[in-house]
């Protein structure tokens, strides 16, 4: 009995190619994914057609991502956030009602553990920049008091950096906080004035990728 050749690989199917040795993989979800992934993948390079030292640089460029990410910090989604993906993962997948706060992204500097403060607390934790005092109110839809949720806030300093940018220069926690609103679902606390968020390392300059902010998130609410 004849064995069927397997299709050369040529520029004309080689994302249907890719797609065949995808399909045999367990992961049916994220198979299905990646297969739409090359064939965006491969039509772009097709268009684009880099040559092998371009290519080279983007490799070369990826690699500079994964060796600068840590546990403090995370390029990957500094990278994705850059390019508007997570927030259209965001978009797509937690549609929200009208009158909700939009969605936002943590973006790569959020970090889970940081501490909670009772209100009217300081998180400037080296006392530098212009000082001032963060106030909100979290309601519901109605315009209800939401009491006891629980806010987590995060920004940078007045250089644009976060403090898992300089672990070596400000201190742990630095510009961070939980706070509980109170029964009205207003909280406070005291920080220092941020500025615009400055990319550095893997985008290979220290260029503004966010306006100033002091960010917010609701994380969890507590009803009495």
């Amino acid at each position: 009995m004849q064995t069927r050749a397997a299709p050369s690989f040529t520029e004309e199917n080689s994302s249907e190619i890719v797609a065949g040795r995808l399909l045999k993989g367990e992961n049916g979800a994220l198979s299905r994914f990646l297969i739409t992934l090359v064939d965006h993948l491969h039509s772009i390079v097709k268009e684009a057609r880099p040559t092998r030292a371009d290519w080279r640089g983007a490799i070369d460029f990826l690699t500079e991502v994964g060796d600068a990410s840590d546990e403090k910090r995370q390029e990957w989604v500094l990278l994705s956030d850059l390019l508007g993906v997570t927030a259209l993962v965001e978009e797509i997948n937690a549609r929200r009602p009208k009158g909700a706060t939009p969605n936002t992204i943590r973006g790569p500097f959020y970090r889970a553990d940081a501490p909670r403060l009772p209100l009217g607390a300081d998180i400037s934790l080296d006392g530098v920049g212009e000082r001032l005092t963060a106030r909100g109110r979290v309601v519901d839809l109605d315009g209800c008091a939401l009491a006891g949720a629980s806010v987590e806030t995060w920004q940078a300093n007045d250089q644009g950096l976060y403090e898992n940018q300089q672990p070596d220069l400000q201190p742990d926690f630095n510009l961070r906080g939980v706070f509980t609103a109170d029964d009205k679902g207003a909280f406070h606390y005291r920080t220092a004035r941020p500025a615009a968020t400055r990319c550095r390392t893997t985008v290979r300059s220290a260029a503004s990728c966010g306006l100033p902010a002091v960010r917010c998130g609701v994380r969890r609410i507590f009803l009495s």
